[in-house]
């Protein structure tokens, strides 16, 4: 009795030796040899695979399998190991669809797709349908890349190809795919640049096991370094192989709300490396390009787009795309994926609609790697973002995104190194005279490079920031701004290097004018936001100020260290709900930025006394973090106890404690002040070296008001009233608080304790109410302390404190 035919839905693996007709015609046992050592292999993949071999047809066999994953899975078992035993090589296709089949054979429209799609496989290489490319897309073993949709030879309706692309197979390209389907009378309707089917995206995770790199406090920090680049790649769809996020935990990070934005607004995820030589080069290319398409973006003043440290920590995450829009306040996110090959490189990339976790398109660029063609290809990009979120392109925008800054490959490489070291966190002195030798690099070999001279001043700006308070490092970077506004006057990033370089010298209003330029050409920089920020603290704008750093993280949510900026001013204007509700965020998206919590018990020992918070939290920074190198200084200074004090002072081994803009201090002065109650002559010996090593610093800086501000405290200390009257004065002459309100306050706080020190009470009252008088956390810890004690009393002192009494703990 016939058997009656059994239909089910199945996976459905194809497999066919290559080239085996040739080798039956040149040596028959040994091709019979070779089918038969494929069909154990296969057999054994199958069977550990939970499948079942229907049928083999000479070189041939077709194979079922309950799961799509599990039918990928055997198919990448049997390349890996045919290509181990260097066995000659198979195509394999699998497809999810209906199959019948009975005692005659195996049939159906599912069979006749699977066949067709084996085709169209590399030799060594496995595609499957986008009905099986749905099944494992979100799974963890497998990565594919789209090869487009065909209208295949027998098949009704159009077909999306994906190609598996796990290390040791082969992918087939696109000029592969066409010949084939030429030859079958089949067409490639749509490429992989428009291809629907790609609904999945990559999955990034978002740290390393260790947790998120922790850069150093900043404290004086203002621009939170900048951009890098490089060029291009193929749209591969990439599942990571790590663990899985569950999605109900992501959504309850803190995140930025869509309704807070005025604009349309676009998350741009780390691209994806998928190439298998020259790995160090091609990770370089990918974060480069995704680095200056952030930057090409940020130049388009009708979109927002998320700044690249709040990104770059989905590098790798599970996450799924809806997941992230949520967590930035996007609807709208783009990701991409690079293949290098040589000279040639391949950038795939596509546009999600957050919401749904559809595509909205994706494109393919396949370029020779020329500096030309980075730019091609980020201005193309950054062309269909504006239309796609339907947000307007001017014409002054598209001449600055078209523009290309040097035609020297190697200028523009060693360019983008110096942005990837300014880019590192936690930088120190070795870190900066890296960039501006790759910055000095990269003019040498084309000194017309004017974003090159930018990157020059902004590096010899930071050092100068950082470590170096010179007046001849303040003239390399004004030279290198200058030359680079000479080059192209009409360069953003040259006007914030200006604008950076003054901010240095004051010239407050020159300052405000180049960052005007640098905020046309860059609308949606951070960079340009922090220090817009501070000059309108110099200008007493102080609402404007804290607006300008709300929109800082808004475009960058998660950065801690934007994050700590608001945080800081929402204290500093008293509005500690708000600014406990930042830090609390900080510390909820990265646990491992104890900075965080070391600045809010540092504001709150100021405002209170209390050490508690602030020494907890360094306690529990790890051995190797030193919080800007003042670790020490920080745990001396919140000691009250004078013998305490004492065992801390041991602890600091630098001779001069700098903290960049207010403070600069010699250990001896930190003695003089540790002994003053538990030795006396100690404590007179230690304030005369101190007296010693303020002069000697004046010598290499004869106009720092930081160093005349230690001075006078420490002639204070030593009871030489008129010069340390004369100190106290040339303090308040160099940096007056109309000059600036910020560094300008914090000195004229040490200003008051000299006055204080000296026991004279209304000079000392005026220098603390003009402190007070603009936003400040204030110093409650002094106030209270041995330093107001002869004056505390009086009553303008007495006023001050009952104006800010003691909040009850928390």
């Amino acid at each position: 009795m016939p058997q009656k035919p059994t239909r089910q839905l199945a996976a459905i693996m194809f497999a066919d030796l290559v080239g085996y007709t040739r080798l039956m015609q040149e040596d028959e046992a040994a091709a019979r040899a070779q089918r038969d050592r494929h069909r154990d292999i296969l057999s054994g993949a199958v069977t550990d695979h939970d499948g079942r071999i229907l049928q083999y047809y000479g070189d041939g066999s077709l194979s079922i399998f309950s799961s799509a994953v599990e039918a990928v899975q055997a198919a990448v078992q049997v390349q890996l190991e045919l290509a181990e035993q260097d066995l000659i090589p198979v195509r394999i296709g699998v497809h999810t669809g209906d199959i019948v089949y009975d005692e005659e054979g195996v049939y159906g429209d599912g069979v006749n797709v699977a066949s067709r799609i084996e085709s169209l496989a590399a030799a060594g290489g496995i595609t499957v349908s986008g009905k099986v490319y749905d099944e494992i897309k979100n799974h963890p073993s497998v990565s594919a890349v789209s090869l487009g949709v065909a209208h295949l030879k027998g098949v009704e309706h159009p077909t999306a190809i994906f190609a598996i692309t796990n290390e040791g197979l082969a992918v087939p390209s696109p000029d592969d795919i066409s010949s084939k389907l030429s030859a079958t009378k089949a067409t490639l309707v749509v490429g992989p640049e428009e291809s629907d089917t790609w609904s999945a995206s990559p999955r990034r995770r978002a740290f390393p096991p260790e947790g998120p790199k922790r850069p150093a406090l900043h404290a004086g920090r203002l621009l939170g370094a900048a951009l890098v680049v490089a060029v291009a790649g193929v749209l591969v769809v990439v599942i990571s192989p790590s663990d899985r996020v569950d999605e109900r935990e992501a959504l309850e990070v803190p995140r930025t709300s869509v309704a807070q934005r005025e604009r349309p607004a676009i998350a741009v995820l780390p691209f994806t490396n998928m190439s298998v030589t020259g790995e160090a080069d091609a990770a370089f290319l990918a974060t480069g390009l995704h680095d200056e398409l952030l930057t090409q973006l940020s130049k388009i003043a009708s979109i927002d787009v998320i700044a690249r440290t709040s990104v770059m920590q989905y590098e790798g995450t599970d996450k799924t795309v809806p997941m992230i829009g949520n967590e930035l306040g996007v609807h709208t996110v783009l990701e991409g994926t690079l293949l290098l090959a040589g000279d040639q490189v391949r950038l795939n990339v596509q546009l999600i609609d957050a919401d749904r976790d559809t595509h909205l398109w994706a494109d393919m660029y396949d370029r020779e790697f020329t500096v030309a063609n980075v730019f091609d290809i980020q201005s193309d990009l950054a062309r269909r973002v504006v239309l796609a979120l339907a947000a307007e392109l001017v014409p002054s925008e598209e001449a600055l995104i078209a523009e290309v800054p040097t035609e020297s490959l190697d200028a523009y490489t060693l360019y983008l190194r110096g942005k990837e070291v300014l880019e590192r966190p936690g930088w120190g002195p070795e870190d900066l005279s890296a960039a501006v030798e790759l910055f000095s690099e990269a003019v040498r070999l084309d000194p017309g490079f004017a974003l090159g001279h930018a990157g020059l001043s902004m590096a010899h700006n930071f050092v100068y920031l950082m470590y170096d308070r010179s007046e001849a490092r303040l003239s390399l970077a004004r030279d290198a701004a200058d030359e680079a506004l000479r080059l192209s006057p009409e360069l953003p990033e040259g006007h914030l290097a200006k604008a950076f370089e003054l901010y240095h010298r004051y010239e407050n209003e020159e300052a405000v004018g180049a960052l005007t330029m640098a905020e046309a050409g860059l609308p949606g920089s951070v960079d340009v936001l922090t220090l817009k920020a501070e000059l309108l603290l110099r200008q007493r704008e102080w609402d404007a100020s804290l607006a300008t750093r709300e929109r800082a993280a808004l475009l960058d949510p998660l950065n801690p260290e934007t994050g700590m900026n608001l945080a800081m001013a929402y204290a500093e204007m008293d509005r500690w709900g708000e600014a406990d509700a930042v830090f609390d965020r900080i510390l909820e998206v990265h646990p491992g930025f104890l900075e965080a919590a070391f600045t809010r018990g540092w504001y709150w020992w100021r405002r209170t006394g209390d050490e508690g918070p602030g020494r907890a939290a360094l306690a529990g920074l790890p051995d190797d973090v030193s919080v800007f190198g003042l670790r020490t200084f920080f745990e001396w200074m919140m000691t009250e106890d004078p013998e305490e004090k004492a065992m801390a002072l041991e602890r600091i081994e630098e001779p001069i404690s700098e903290f960049g803009g207010f403070w600069w201090a010699p250990r001896s002065l930190l003695e003089g002040w540790t002994y003053r109650t538990l030795d006396s002559e100690r404590a007179g010996r230690a304030f005369a070296r101190a007296v010693e090593d303020c002069l000697s610093g004046l010598e290499e800086l004869p106009d720092d008001p930081r160093i005349y501000a230690s001075l006078g405290r420490a002639q204070a200390g030593l009871g030489r009233r008129e010069e340390a009257i004369e100190a106290a004065e040339r303090v308040v002459e160099l940096l007056p608080m109309d000059r600036d309100p910020v560094f300008g306050r914090d000195l004229l706080e040490f200003v008051s304790t000299i006055y204080a020190e000296l026991g004279m009470a209304e000079e000392a009252a005026e220098a603390m109410e003009q402190v007070l008088s603009v936003p400040v956390v204030p110093p409650m810890f002094a106030l209270l302390g041995p330093e107001f004690e002869l004056v505390r009393d009086h009553p303008r002192f007495r006023a001050i404190i009952r104006r800010y009494p003691i909040p009850p703990e928390r």
